[in-house]
């Protein structure tokens, strides 16, 4: 009983002292990785709103205050998630950023190039740009963040 109690006591002050085991990280959850990934959607909706000299006040304070929220949901989890699974998150976040931005553009130049001259029937077909394709579908969850818990 002496050897097993000796022994326990070695693990117990390895694991204390640092020494020996590392737990290994977790695996996020979806709502993690999807609060990453809207952390990526939304920091990069901020910028593209901020190089407009025209300010987008009311859009660009709720885009802030939705990255706080985020961030103080995901911040006290990430130094015990995998961190590879967050790094393809934040890197989906981003292609689909671009993409979407991208396909956005072009469809855009058509709705100018195709001689739509009344101003209504242009700005309807640019909102129809920005708000189609598969990288605005999976960027849609950011749109609003009832998923996240309280």
């Amino acid at each position: 009983m002496r050897v097993g109690g000796h022994i326990l006591f070695v693990l117990a002050s390895a694991v204390i002292a640092g020494e020996g085991w590392v737990a290994s990280p977790l695996q996020p959850s979806d709502i993690e990785l999807t609060a990453v990934y809207c952390i990526g959607v939304l920091k990069n909706r901020l910028a593209m709103l901020q190089e407009h000299s025209q300010p987008f006040t009311n859009l660009t304070d709720a885009l802030r205050s939705d990255l706080e929220r985020l961030g103080h949901f995901i911040g006290p989890r990430v130094g015990h998630l995998d961190t590879t699974h967050l790094a393809i998150a934040r890197r989906r976040a981003n292609d689909d950023f671009m993409s979407w931005h991208v396909e956005a553009a072009e469809c855009m130049q058509r709705c100018t190039n195709g001689g739509k001259s009344n101003s209504n029937t242009q700005r309807a077909c640019w909102m129809t740009c920005s708000q189609t394709g598969a990288p605005f579908e999976r960027m849609r969850i950011c749109s609003s963040l009832s998923w996240l818990p309280p």
